[in-house]
């Protein structure tokens, strides 16, 4: 969580706080793991390919975590132009030049199992929700 409300706030800062953030993160979160960089490349796209294409509303980027039946749960809105069920469709298995969605994907499954991973939707004109679903669990160190 503290890697993605400082990459947020970077994007902020560079982009003179052009859209607003809302985080919504249950306490309860913070005493599970999870790997690292999988909130980041979310809202990167969220921002890149949501927020940053509108031109007729301010944008804004929601980032909620909670706890639901053994798994935590990540989501990260935007409310920008959405995507259609095509893009969706193909989004999680492209290759990107960076840190993509994919990979992500991959790296979650790998760890936790084809039943894990992230999950989208979207509406035309109305925004996404990228979500992220682990199960719950400690890392003992």
């Amino acid at each position: 969580m503290e890697n993605i409300k400082s990459y947020v706030e970077i994007i902020q800062v560079m982009g003179e706080y052009s859209f607003d953030v809302v985080y919504e993160i249950d306490a309860a979160v913070y005493e599970y793991s999870t790997i690292n960089l999988i909130l980041q490349p979310l809202a990167e796209n969220a921002i890149k390919h949501g927020i940053n294409q509108m031109t007729s509303r301010r944008g804004l980027l929601q980032v909620s975590a909670c706890l639901a039946h053994g798994t935590v749960e990540f989501a990260i809105e935007d409310n920008g132009p959405g995507m259609s069920q095509e893009t969706i469709d193909t989004i999680l298995t492209m290759q990107s030049v960076g840190y993509g969605l994919n990979n992500v994907n991959e790296r979650l499954q790998l760890r936790f199992g084809a039943e894990y991973g992230i999950s989208i939707q979207s509406r035309i004109g109305h925004g996404t929700v990228m979500t992220i679903v682990i199960p719950q669990y400690m890392n003992v160190s």
